[in-house]
């Protein structure tokens, strides 16, 4: 799904992504975890093309992603910054439907799937996203990766801001979703073992161990080790 070859982005002296190789499967639920600075939100928008590399390539279904061919496929939401605050939720789904060439009925529909996540009333409220808390603002923007079932889902640091609760349920939610490639920054390491199939360790801008918890489970506790 998503090859990465000779990668490298320099901020400064110190810093540097450097990844020589890298592969994302297809049909996997993939998490890159790491502490605070390891990369891991730079290597996801390098992915996106939000930033630009200074050697290497990305390619995405075997296509540069500088063509943005990928576009049409991948659903994103890294940060707040990908909504828009004076729109009310339905407002800002309905902008993301005709991005998507989706008939927002049908994305209405599908919402309602997701009502034990985010409860659909909201979408009938005059409220606008800025008047949201950090949690359902995070919930709005993870949905608008969902509704649209993408071949390729990118989430950075999902379950920050949500209550345990809707941690566990959105674990479930990637879990469940067979038909996508998920790929999810995260410092949550408790959930990682139950949601993800494979699990690359990031730190100091490279990545430094891969952990396919999909056929071997103990692999978590190797996993576990790096932050103890």
């Amino acid at each position: 799904m998503i090859e990465i070859e000779q990668l490298k982005k320099s901020f400064s002296m110190d810093f540097e992504i450097n990844i020589p190789n890298l592969f994302l499967p297809k049909g996997k639920n993939i998490a890159i975890i790491g502490n605070n600075g390891a990369g891991k939100t730079t290597l996801l928008e390098l992915i996106l093309d939000l930033k630009k590399s200074d050697e290497g390539r990305i390619l995405i279904n075997a296509d540069d992603n500088k063509k943005f061919i990928w576009k049409k496929i991948t659903s994103s939401y890294l940060d707040e910054q990908f909504l828009i605050h004076f729109y009310t939720p339905k407002e800002y789904m309905k902008f993301c439907s005709v991005f998507y060439n989706q008939d927002f009925n049908l994305t209405l529909t599908r919402l309602k799937k997701y009502d034990d996540f985010f409860n659909f009333k909201y979408f009938n409220e005059k409220k606008l996203i800025r008047d949201y808390s950090k949690g359902n603002k995070q919930k709005i923007g993870i949905l608008s990766t969902l509704v649209f079932e993408s071949k390729l889902v990118i989430l950075d640091e999902p379950f920050s801001h949500l209550d345990p609760g809707s941690k566990l349920l959105l674990g479930k939610i990637l879990k469940e979703n067979k038909s996508t490639t998920n790929i999810v920054s995260t410092h949550n390491i408790g959930i990682i073992s139950k949601t993800f199939d494979l699990v690359f360790l990031m730190d100091q801008g490279k990545i430094i161990g891969t952990f396919d918890l999909e056929n071997n489970p103990k692999n978590t506790e190797q996993l576990y080790n790096f932050f103890r």
